[in-house]
């Protein structure tokens, strides 16, 4: 009779001891980021350039650009699926259409902040070629006022200053390389 008691007793702890409940089990969650991106590629084929710019997430990739228009630009999302909640390891790859090869790749760590800038920016005859990404410029306005913002690819190219004039008046000489 105590063998059985014994053997139940172990019986309902065995059964006791199921699966825990409480554990944090991290289920990967849909994310995704917008993005806006310009292409500034020249290509030396007159008005188009043909390219196409990914983001790869967590062996995911997103096509983010695949127009053909030099000075082009397009809002796309970025999307992935992780169990990751804070910042995410981005690779974005820049390709010319024609080709297939890669012509510049940027690696940058993104958060869910949305509305993110990517410009590819490059030229054939300089041989040069390169991927900016940047968040949305905050700007506030009041009154007559309004937000511009100045890309000159000039700046990037040749290392000279560009000089920001409104109505031939100076507002801004010292626009410094890549800054929004």
């Amino acid at each position: 009779m105590y063998k059985s008691l014994i053997y139940l007793g172990l019986f309902v702890a065995l059964i006791g001891c199921g699966s825990d409940s409480d554990t944090d089990v991290e289920v990967p969650q849909p994310y995704a980021i917008k993005v806006q991106t310009f292409n500034l590629v020249n290509l030396d084929t007159g008005a188009t350039s043909d390219i196409t710019v990914t983001a790869e997430v967590e062996d995911q990739t997103s096509t983010i650009y695949d127009l053909s228009i030099l000075g082009g630009s397009s809002s796309n999302l970025i999307t992935f699926i992780s169990d990751d909640d804070d910042d995410f390891d981005t690779t974005f790859n820049l390709i010319d259409d024609n080709s297939q090869t890669s012509l510049a790749m940027l690696e940058k760590e993104l958060d869910i902040t949305p509305n993110q800038l990517i410009f590819a920016l490059g030229s054939n005859s300089d041989n040069y070629f390169e991927l900016v990404v940047a968040d949305l410029p905050k700007s506030t306005t009041s009154g007559n006022e309004i937000s511009a913002w100045v890309v000159d690819t000039r700046v990037i190219t040749t290392g000279t200053q560009a000089v920001l004039s409104v109505d031939g008046n100076v507002v801004d000489q010292t626009l410094m390389n890549k800054t929004l």
